[in-house]
């Protein structure tokens, strides 16, 4: 679903360019408006309806990440095909945490670079023309974003952070009790 929204909203940054190079706006504008708003519409409701399935599974993704890479780590498995089923286990985990966290935070910065267009071409729009303008402000000034279960927006930094926090705390709790 982020992919195909993604699509619509490059075709709209694409349009919004050209709307940028030209000195007035074309008779497309009113339709770029209202594609923006459903786009907008559209990811509310999925954040919605989504947010607690995304932060469930990207939660059981770093779990399931974190003790498949521990026990690989600290405990000697000699068994090649136990060996195997974790390294298989390790790589489902981290393909489910990195396909929905990157798939929506390109979706969001892709969303707020639109914004920021929308922003700046808001006040070329004419007084014959306020209908337009009084909603398209309206849209703009949501906080539109796809989220974990509205704790967190979901942004790049978050996928970096959240490996450096799976080996802090793996490091601990490998080295829990052991003395130098």
């Amino acid at each position: 679903m982020c992919s195909l929204i993604r699509n619509v909203l490059k075709h709209l940054l694409k349009k919004l360019n050209n709307e940028f190079n030209s000195n007035f706006l074309s008779e497309d504008f009113k339709n770029l408006v209202l594609i923006y708003c459903e786009v907008v519409t559209c990811l509310d409701n999925m954040d919605e309806e989504w947010s607690l399935l995304a932060f469930v599974t990207v939660l059981n993704g770093m779990l399931g990440l974190f003790w498949c890479c521990y026990i690989v780590t600290f405990y000697s498995v000699t068994n090649p095909a136990d060996y195997s089923n974790l390294l298989c286990f390790a790589i489902t985990f981290l393909g489910l945490k990195l396909l929905i966290l990157f798939s929506a935070s390109t979706t969001n910065e892709l969303l707020a670079k639109i914004k920021i267009g929308f922003r700046c071409i808001t006040y070329r729009i004419s007084t014959p023309h306020l209908e337009i303008r009084r909603r398209l402000k309206e849209y703009l000034t949501r906080e539109t974003r796809l989220t974990l279960w509205k704790i967190y927006v979901m942004d790049m930094p978050f996928v970096i952070t959240s490996f450096g926090a799976l080996l802090t705390y793996g490091m601990l709790l490998g080295t829990l009790g052991k003395t130098s």
